[in-house]
């Protein structure tokens, strides 16, 4: 019996890496405000522009969300602070829900406006309405919801006439490279600058031994036992590990690492960087749509216009073998799913399908966290076309199968 277990981005929190869609789109903004000058000045992107008025009044709007001592210059972190209360207080969606705004205005800890000393610091084109949704709608979202966002923007660019507006689908396929190119400079920064250490009681839970429990709804219990060399009168069945890794980061070769140099139950361990590595260009990062079975998604291939599918998943995955090898490694003996720090929403529904609905796949352990593990089933549950296998499929919850956060 293999193992094969989801790596999400949970994983990479589990270890302090900051790699939320708020913690990259904090980084984003504040990198734009970054970039005040003493005379007027205007910063420009793909996504927005920012025209800096009065650098000094700039200055006292950031620093009335500092605690303590009020400072003339700006610090490093500032900025990130900034844009971080302003997510806290609920204000960032008055701030960009406009094309130009003058002054900002927020609620101090008594209930009442507080109003920075402004003379018009600066003023905010948010040119991408991608960027304008994602900021007011998706303050809160995980990763899947910004793949999402991006199909739904892309419905949008039918015109009146039910055809889509070449032009429009352009622009957003750029817009979206260019968030992608910003998120792989933000998740370098963050890997290089983390200290990943094993956590035991995880490597523990990667590495633990099979329970015929966990099969015997699937296979029942005298089959699952002799898959598992419960039988020691036969000849010892060799185990499989394969960590298929959606995380673009390496958190997950620490435990490979250690895997091969420690006795555990697996003969083969490796892992499979399905949706790409930071900076490697002979496995770039995979970013964008992978729902094949969405109904509206099946009306695209009518339409005579191939960048419809420049961001779909099912077409990012044929530049490279990674998914082959998923498809090889499952056709090559039973297996038992382990989900770690994954959503599993529907943007990976095509890939999840392939995975759960497998005719060798033979039980699934959701690992919780925060009390997360009904919203986990119900989301595997939509991977399913026959809801009676999958409750056969699913491990019951446990309160030992929380998923273990560093310190």
């Amino acid at each position: 019996m293999n193992r094969l277990i989801l790596i999400g981005n949970g994983f990479d929190l589990a270890h302090g890496l900051k790699t939320s869609y708020k913690d990259f789109i904090i980084w984003y903004l504040a990198d734009c405000l970054s970039n005040v000058g003493f005379d007027p000045k205007i910063y420009e992107d793909e996504l927005l522009k920012i025209r800096f008025n009065d650098t000094n009044s700039f200055i006292s709007m950031v620093n009335a969300h500092k605690p303590g001592r009020f400072n003339t210059n700006l610090e490093e972190g500032d900025l990130a602070n900034f844009i971080t209360n302003l997510f806290k207080e609920q204000t960032i969606d008055k701030i960009f829900n406009n094309e130009f705004i003058n002054g900002i205005t927020s609620i101090d800890k008594d209930g009442f406006n507080k109003k920075y000393n402004t003379n018009d610091p600066f003023d905010i084109n948010i040119k991408s309405a991608f960027l304008r949704s994602l900021i007011i709608n998706c303050q809160d979202c995980n990763w899947v919801d910004i793949e999402n966002e991006y199909f739904d923007q892309l419905k949008k660019c039918r015109n009146k006439d039910d055809v889509f507006n070449e032009d429009k689908v352009k622009q957003l396929n750029s817009e979206f490279t260019y968030l992608k190119q910003k998120l792989e400079t933000y998740l370098t920064l963050q890997q290089e600058q983390a200290n990943i250490e094993v956590i035991q009681e995880l490597f523990k839970a990667i590495d633990e031994k099979y329970e015929i429990s966990d099969f015997e709804p699937i296979m029942g219990y005298e089959a699952a036992r002799l898959s598992l060399n419960y039988d020691k009168t036969i000849p010892e069945i060799r185990h499989n590990l394969y960590f298929l890794n959606f995380n673009y980061t390496d958190t997950v070769q620490k435990y490979l690492d250690k895997l091969n140099t420690t006795p555990t139950v697996f003969w083969k361990k490796e892992v499979n960087y399905i949706h790409g590595q930071l900076n490697n260009l002979d496995n770039p990062i995979i970013f964008g749509f992978g729902d094949e079975h969405d109904k509206q998604y099946t009306t695209f291939e009518e339409y005579r216009n191939n960048q419809l599918f420049k961001h779909i998943k099912s077409y990012q995955y044929l530049k490279t073998p990674n998914y082959r090898n998923l498809i090889n490694y499952l056709n090559s003996g039973e297996y038992q799913v382990f989900v770690m720090g994954h959503s599993c929403g529907l943007s990976d529904r095509t890939m999840f399908k392939e995975i759960f609905e497998h005719e060798n796949c033979k039980s699934i352990r959701l690992f919780h966290y925060n009390n997360d593990f009904l919203d986990r089933a119900i989301n595997v549950s939509k991977h399913f076309s026959n809801k009676g296998h999958m409750r056969k499929l699913i491990v019951n919850y446990s309160a030992s199968d929380a998923f273990p956060q560093g310190k």
